[in-house]
């Protein structure tokens, strides 16, 4: 395992916690197979938690409350899953 990210799904929702990596890059790698699958099965959206240049490099982008609360409101209603 080159590396991967410690998360929850809720509903259509994906909340990160952590990442981590055993190799050089190795959470860059999981990183983009894990946005790749998230948007096959139509999650509503991916919550890292912060933002930063690195997460901005995968199009990670701040949004407001009020955005934040409608999209989770979304999420709830559906079912989806990362396996």
């Amino acid at each position: 395992l080159g590396g991967g990210n410690l998360s929850f799904c809720i509903g259509g929702g994906f909340i990160g916690e952590s990442m981590f990596f055993n190799i050089p890059d190795g959470s860059k790698v999981a990183m983009v197979k894990l946005v790749e699958r998230l948007r096959e099965r139509e999650f509503v959206f991916f919550d890292a938690q912060m933002n930063n240049p690195h997460l901005e490099r995968f199009g990670a982008y701040t949004i407001s409350d009020k955005k934040y609360k409608a999209l989770l409101k979304l999420a709830l209603n559906r079912r989806c899953s990362v396996i």
